[in-house]
């Protein structure tokens, strides 16, 4: 057989068993959700046949599956078996990497924004901080460094509480990450500014902010960055 063809081959067999872990997925979701109306064996079956599917992905397949939204594959690569995730909190960036696979890196936390209510003197925000590196890390810590334009010096910082959160789930009937919910209500005179930045294990990182369609920053474009 030419080369050529063997590589489409090789190629084509990659692609059917990465959609075939998407529908595994989809199955193994369907059984969680329903587990009450599965037959025990059948219920069993179902569970072990896409862990022995997972196990026997190669974890470079599993990241570059397009069929598998993103925020699985941390999950995913924990649960596989015989293999093994690292996570890296360094000075510059969040790193997790898989038998020496890269799997996500960041040099910002993601914050997104759900809602946003403005009064006279004050706007409260409402969402939630999320990253696959909190599977493995401690608690962060979030500060608000708030300006307001008729102040001087440095901005002033508070400290923001983290509570647990829904979205750990992600419309899933399992746990597939770790996300840290939080409400503030900031306090500002005129015209402010404010920032966030993140702690995890004693070293701190700006935030990438997400805004939702009911957060009052939204626009057009679903996602803006700072």
């Amino acid at each position: 057989m030419a080369p050529e063809n063997t590589s489409l081959l090789q190629a084509q067999s990659k692609s059917e068993q990465a959609s075939a872990l998407s529908r595994a997925w989809e199955g193994f979701e369907d059984a969680l959700a329903s587990w009450e109306h599965y037959p025990e064996k059948r219920f069993k079956d179902t569970i072990d046949a896409f862990d022995e599917l997972l196990k026997g992905t190669p974890v470079e397949e599993i990241i570059a599956d397009s069929a598998l939204e993103q925020e699985l594959i941390p999950f995913l690569l924990q649960r596989k078996q015989n293999c093994t995730l690292s996570c890296e909190v360094g000075p510059q960036s969040l790193t997790l990497t898989a038998d020496g696979c890269k799997v996500y890196e960041e040099d910002r936390v993601e914050m997104v924004i759900q809602r946003t209510i403005p009064s006279q003197d004050s706007l409260a925000i409402v969402g939630y901080l999320k990253s696959p590196v909190f599977l493995f890390c401690d608690k962060p810590t979030l500060h608000a460094h708030v300006l307001d334009s008729n102040a001087s010096g440095e901005p002033r910082q508070e400290e923001v509480q983290l509570y647990p959160s829904s979205h750990d789930y992600n419309f899933e009937h399992i746990k597939t990450n770790r996300c840290w919910d939080f409400s503030i209500k900031l306090t500002c005179t005129g015209e402010a500014q404010a920032t966030f930045s993140v702690v995890i294990n004693g070293h701190t990182y700006p935030t990438r902010y997400t805004f939702t369609e009911r957060a009052g920053f939204s626009n057009e474009k679903p996602q803006r960055e700072r």
